[in-house]
């Protein structure tokens, strides 16, 4: 009987010494997150997010127009992106009350459209501003790391990973060239969401007048999923 309460004892000893190590280290895993400014969640997030070789996206639009040139509006614009300088888009755009469905593969700089009516491919002459939402100087990376005022927001998941989650202001001007257009002038409104694990950018939301003839209210919600997936990306035949 005696050994057994002995046993009962260290068995309860060990077992309160592990649970209060293991909540120890979780505090200091967690006060060492906690401690992390916004600007360095933001550094790191532009160097893992630009470096990423593979993603999908989808920008999406709600209170308002995705206006890329006078009288053509975009709908929701997704696809995929393969670094480096290949990119395949597709979307429905309003033409002056016509819409169609656009399909389009940049790469090198160079672009591609295919014709709604032909289904054939045609050189587009004029750059088409949503590729760019990956390049180094004015894509996704970029956003984040031009907000300014930065602060801590409670954490959240976004599909089902766990993310810091940013917000602060940009100029519409650093912005804008997300999907092209005259700037407003005015500030927008940026939250960022990014993996606590890997500070890959899982989302940015951008709330305010980002182009000229913008709703103060329009929000662009940019996702990004499917990290580092490979696609193929080739010039169509």
């Amino acid at each position: 009987m005696r050994l057994f309460r002995y046993l009962i004892i260290v068995a309860t000893v060990v077992a309160v010494t592990f649970l209060a190590n293991f909540v120890l280290s979780s505090c200091a895993a967690e006060q060492a997150r906690q401690r992390m400014m916004p600007q360095q969640i933001v550094d790191n997030a532009s160097d893992k997010t630009q470096a990423l070789k593979y993603v999908y996206f989808r920008l999406e639009t709600t209170g308002g127009k995705m206006s890329v040139s006078p009288g053509v509006d975009l709908y929701n614009v997704e696809g995929d992106v393969a670094s480096p300088g290949r990119i395949h888009i597709t979307t429905k755009a309003d033409f002056s009350g016509s819409v169609v469905d656009i399909d389009l593969i940049s790469i090198g700089g160079k672009q591609y459209m295919r014709n709604s009516l032909t289904r054939q491919w045609d050189v587009l002459p004029v750059p088409f501003a949503p590729s760019n939402l990956f390049a180094p100087d004015t894509g996704a990376a970029s956003i984040v790391r031009s907000a300014r005022n930065l602060s801590n927001l409670d954490d959240e998941s976004v599909d089902g990973a766990p993310s810091y989650h940013l917000k602060g202001t940009a100029d519409s001007a650093a912005v804008a060239s997300l999907i092209g257009g005259t700037p407003s002038g005015s500030p927008v409104q940026v939250e960022a969401w990014i993996g606590t694990g890997d500070f890959v950018v899982r989302q940015i939301r951008l709330e305010g007048a980002m182009l000229k003839d913008d709703s103060p209210k329009t929000v662009r919600l940019l996702k990004l999923s499917k990290f580092n997936e490979p696609v193929t990306i080739e010039p169509p035949t």
